[in-house]
């Protein structure tokens, strides 16, 4: 398959019992899977990921770049989902990013009209309990997320 034909990212995020994949071709949301982890994450991301792909008629071919969390989160979980998808993005010779968590669930509430508003985001982490993170946006961020503590 042409690079040019490849135009759809997946977005892995394992950090919890309730995990989640997405396929988006830019801003738009194609499919989306979501699930409460009954056994282990080793034993269900890629049957999700499969059934993602064959619901939403993509091949892994089409696949551009891949995004996934990396915690804070359960550790077993999460080195599942990096494992997988360093291993996709290598099979696929894709770009591959790593996303906090925190920062991720920061983004969703800062406003560019709104800078000087902080947010705080609160993620359970495991055993060892909670990890939380204050965000905020300013001019050297280009629009992301400045962690202040």
């Amino acid at each position: 398959m042409r690079v040019a034909d490849r135009n759809i990212d997946l977005g892995i995020d394992t950090a919890a019992d309730h995990a989640s994949l997405a396929l988006l071709r830019g801003d738009e949301v194609i499919a989306t899977r979501a699930w409460h982890v009954d056994t282990t994450m080793s034993q269900e991301l890629l049957a999700n990921l499969d059934a993602l792909l064959v619901g939403a008629d993509v091949t892994r071919d089409q696949i551009a770049s891949i995004a996934v969390t990396t915690g804070p989160g359960q550790y077993g979980a999460v080195r599942t989902g990096l494992a997988t998808a360093q291993g996709l993005a290598l099979a696929l010779d894709v770009p591959l990013a790593g996303v906090s968590r925190l920062e991720a669930e920061a983004a969703l509430y800062l406003d560019p009209a709104a800078p000087e508003r902080v947010v705080i985001a609160v993620h359970e982490a495991g055993r060892s309990g909670t990890a939380w993170a204050a965000y905020t946006l300013d001019d050297s961020t280009n629009g992301a997320p400045r962690c202040l503590v």
